[in-house]
């Protein structure tokens, strides 16, 4: 195999004026420069559009797409309509990326001749920062490593081959807005063999709370049962990923009672969603094992599941309370890096 082979980088744009040059320039820093920029302006109403439109003038690398607001998923797999590169890899454009990243990726590629090469984010550390040794995994353990958090479900730190994505029909789900990524990257994996994790921060991440990631949706509930039941169908067929599976819904589950907390309803509604969803999906919930999961998030789902909506409610709102303060201290002290 060839290893100056086109990298193509697919971003989807919306309303990132701020952000958005930071993002290219690290791209465009690469010290593996065979790559092809693919930003896809997602019906921005900011000056977005027109940063796009600037850079791709500048350099011949950049091509613009532009799309009504249909959201990241619908964006990506446009980008992947048109990519022309031999790897792929996806960013978020209010990201940073190291310099070595790409060149990294493909000496690793090189060496182990694997299909999916994954590295570290962080939205505090620095970038190189060392996180410990790097690790080749099977496929199917980082699946499961995905699957139950371990590792984290972001295709935003990974190099994906285009051919295995092609031709296996792979692509984002645009009817979901939640667990998007997951999806991605475990029907990925159930395709190759052999992966590669670079244990540094090559990714840096900002922590905005005006994201879509942060901001309570109504409809989120219905998302996070679609995505249960896709995961539910796609591992009924791969028994090595069930367990793992059940885990994950452990892992949905705490997320309800977060979502729940920053909900601006009325408590009697915020614990009929709650008690509505635990319902629906408490045969899950009674297969897990809970592994690998802090005690905190057992005991709050635990009692959220045996009816105890109130007090899982009241506990979930202190660990929420707790964790913002820990994101602030740390977006302080990202700035002084």
């Amino acid at each position: 195999m060839r290893f100056d082979r086109l990298i193509s980088i697919i971003i989807p744009v919306y309303n990132v004026e701020k952000y958005l040059s930071k993002c290219l320039d690290s791209i465009l820093a690469q010290t593996y420069t065979n790559l092809e920029i693919i930003l896809v302006d997602d019906g921005s109403t900011d000056n977005s559009g027109k940063i796009c439109d600037e850079y791709a003038k500048r350099y011949k690398r950049i091509k613009v797409l532009r799309q009504k607001n249909y959201g990241v998923s619908y964006a990506r797999n446009m980008g992947l309509k048109v990519a022309k590169g031999y790897f792929v890899s996806f960013m978020d454009s209010d990201d940073m990326l190291y310099t070595d990243t790409y060149l990294q990726s493909i000496k690793v590629i090189q060496q182990y001749n694997v299909e999916l090469v994954k590295w570290k984010f962080s939205s505090h550390k620095p970038l190189n920062a060392f996180l410990g040794k790097d690790v080749k995994l099977l496929a199917k353990n980082m699946s499961k490593l995905c699957m139950e958090n371990i590792l984290d479900n972001s295709v935003s730190n990974c190099l994906f081959r285009k051919d295995i994505i092609t031709n296996n029909k792979i692509i984002f789900n645009s009817g979901i807005k939640q667990g998007e990524d997951l999806l991605f990257l475990i029907n990925y994996l159930s395709y190759v063999k052999k992966c590669y994790l670079i244990n540094r921060v090559y990714y840096r991440y900002t922590q905005r709370y005006d994201s879509a990631t942060k901001n309570y949706n109504s409809n989120y509930i219905n998302d996070i049962e679609a995505l249960i039941n896709m995961l539910n169908d796609f591992t009924n067929h791969k028994k090595y990923l069930r367990h793992s599976f059940y885990n994950r819904t452990v892992l949905l589950a705490f997320y309800v009672l977060l979502m729940e907390v920053k909900s601006k309803e009325q408590i009697k509604i915020k614990l009929a969603n709650i008690k509505y969803f635990f319902n629906h999906i408490d045969s899950f919930l009674n297969k897990a094992n809970y592994k690998n999961i802090s005690l905190c998030k057992q005991l709050v789902v635990y009692l959220a599941s045996k009816n105890y909506i109130f007090t899982s409610y009241i506990l979930t709102e202190i660990m929420s309370f707790v964790y913002s303060l820990q994101q602030r201290l740390l977006n302080k002290l990202s700035r002084n890096i």
